[in-house]
Order: C-alpha cells, then sequence, then structure tokens
C-alpha cells in the first residue's frame, strides 16, 4: 500500500493493537493513522529543538499504562499516548504520598 499510495500513512492493525476482537484493532488503527503524521512532526520537531537547547537526554513520554516510551516509538504508535494524563496524575499522586510518607492519599483528575 505504501508504493501505491505514497504520503499515505498505512498502519496494519495487528501491530498497532493485537488482540483477537477486530472492531477494536481497527478502530485502534484507524485512530493511530489519523494521529500519527501529526504527531511524529511535532516530536520531529520538539527533538530538534531540544537537541538545539542543549539537551542530550532521550525525550521519554508517558503511555496510557503509565509506563515510559521514546519518542521513536510514539512516532510510530502515537495511540498508545491516549489516556496518558489520567495515568500520569496517579503515578505522580503515588510518589508525592511516598515522598511525603503518607500512609494513604487520595488524588482527583
Amino acid at each position: 500500500l505504501k508504493t501505491l499510495l505514497p504520503g499515505v500513512c498505512v498502519c496494519t492493525s495487528s501491530a498497532v493493537s493485537p488482540e483477537a476482537r477486530e472492531y477494536e484493532r481497527f478502530s485502534t488503527a484507524a485512530v493511530n493513522a489519523y494521529v500519527k503524521p501529526l504527531m511524529s512532526n511535532y516530536l520531529r520537531d520538539a527533538q530538534h529543538k531540544l537537541s538545539g537547547a542543549g539537551f542530550a537526554c532521550p525525550l521519554l513520554l508517558m503511555t496510557s499504562g503509565g509506563g515510559l516510551t521514546d519518542a521513536d516509538t510514539v512516532a510510530e504508535l502515537p495511540v498508545r499516548l491516549v489516556e496518558s494524563g489520567p495515568a500520569g496524575g496517579v503515578v505522580l499522586a503515588e510518589n508525592v504520598a511516598r515522598a511525603l510518607q503518607l500512609d494513604a492519599a487520595l488524588s482527583l483528575d
């Protein structure tokens, strides 16, 4: 398809969302293909600006599962960032509670 449709973002559902359910795989791949060109350009620009400002460390982003991934992975699979905001809030609240040595904490997002 990439040969037949140059300049069109092509994603395979099996690479984006390796699940058994077809609807979930298709919808996830469609969202990924829609946001991939925008996110790829944004991340490439961000990495270039950070490098130009003297940052030598990798650009890491939080996934929806609360883990970290590098910008190159996100450029290919930006859909993995969906819902990363709420995941980030939980991770931050946990770290703050641990730093303050709290036995219990309540975090709202």
